[in-house]
């Protein structure tokens, strides 16, 4: 599982994602009062937050998967990521 995290991170998104919260917060400082604050450059970082999540939570899907032997699910959606979450929470 750890050569497939990595492989999934071979973008080498996540540390151009640190550089840009670092960057976002020279701007904005990080607390409770600019939960309010917005803007297209929020935006483009959340929604990159949202890829590097989807990529992870499909490598740790594959490998559950892999280790238990089921069946590949014709597609990845929320609700298979959710049981796989729910099922490592349990254990």
């Amino acid at each position: 599982m750890e050569n497939e995290a990595r492989s999934s991170n071979s973008s080498g998104l996540l540390p151009l994602l640190e550089k840009d919260l670092i960057d976002i917060a020279d701007y904005i400082e990080l607390c409770d009062d600019n939960f309010d604050v917005y803007g297209p450059r929020l935006a483009r970082f959340i929604l990159s937050v949202g890829v590097e999540l989807d990529a992870a939570l499909r490598v740790l899907l594959n490998a559950r998967r892999n280790v238990d032997g089921a069946a590949a699910p014709k597609e990845h959606n929320m609700g298979a990521y959710k049981r796989i979450l729910s099922e490592i929470a349990r254990e």
